[in-house]
């Protein structure tokens, strides 16, 4: 079975790794420093490597050099990620045998395909039609789904809340799932359940999502699974705002639709959402 170590200061980044790639069936390893990761790659001898520049410049260094030096793992391949590449960064990599560059946010396709190559696998990526766009003010998660749900997406939701929620001390998240033109198909159920109940893990509590659609469908698929019980499906954003925010946040809608999209519906410039995951992929670009 393949193993790969995955060496970044997140912890957030660690845990996100893992989960996908041992999803994927590999064995995966992860280091927080340079240092913890040249005892792990010394210790565990993986198939593969992926280490991020956002570590200590001489920790980074010293991890790629004594690599290099040991004849027992000098040949292990590296894939590099970063926030930006410059090119005199990229030709000191090459000269310590470091192959492949990924920047950051980085998109799971691209992630997969790249992992793949160096490994002579194929990693699967659902492959369904699907729009996400998120949107995020003050403690408010307005996450957009549009076309299909697709199960990779998906699944980096739950990874990209967290991500935003912490990097921008949010401790009470609510979140306003708005889901239009949604077909469901075969094992969309089972994709939408695995899916609500990783963001109700999230805040804590069901009645903290909340979910505006007029899909007939989508409506059936919550009504006819008991474990999605306390999630409110609203008809409408007065509705929906209403079961968050109560009177005090029916009192800001007014008949100006830009006003409401202002409050609610619009991502707040204070907060940083670009974060290390992307929610598209490479081939959407």
């Amino acid at each position: 079975m393949d193993t790969i170590l995955v060496v970044d200061e997140s912890s957030l980044f660690r845990k996100f790794a893992k989960h996908m790639l041992e999803t994927e069936g590999f064995v995966v390893h992860t280091a927080r420093s340079g240092f913890d990761g040249l005892n792990q790659i010394r210790k565990h001898r993986p198939d593969l490597v992926i280490i991020d520049d956002g570590l200590n410049r001489q920790s980074v260094n010293n991890f790629l050099k004594k690599k290099s030096e040991d004849i027992n793992i000098s040949d292990t391949p590296v894939i590099f990620t970063a926030r930006e590449f410059t090119q005199e960064r990229i030709v000191e990599l090459c000269r310590v045998k470091v192959r492949r560059f990924l920047v950051k946010p980085l998109k799971i396709d691209q992630f997969f395909e790249t992992i793949g190559s160096f490994l002579s696998r194929s990693l699967e990526v659902d492959s369904t039609p699907c729009q996400l766009n998120l949107h995020v003010n003050q403690n408010l998660i307005l996450l957009e789904v549009a076309k299909g749900l697709n199960r990779t997406k998906l699944d980096l939701v739950h990874w990209k809340i967290r991500e935003i929620s912490e990097s921008n001390d949010i401790t009470d998240p609510r979140i306003m799932i708005l889901m239009s033109d949604v077909h469901m198909e075969k094992q969309s159920e089972f994709v939408l359940e695995s899916f609500i109940k990783s963001l109700v893990g999230i805040t804590g509590n069901a009645s903290n999502v909340k979910v505006l659609t007029s899909e007939k469908a989508v409506k059936q698929a919550f009504e006819s699974n008991m474990s999605l019980t306390g999630v409110d499906i609203c008809n409408s954003l007065i509705e929906a705002i209403d079961a968050f925010f109560g009177k005090r946040g029916l009192e800001k809608l007014t008949s100006n639709q830009d006003i409401v999209h202002q409050i609610y519906l619009s991502s707040h410039e204070d907060f940083d959402t670009t974060g290390q995951i992307d929610l598209s992929f490479k081939k959407e670009s």
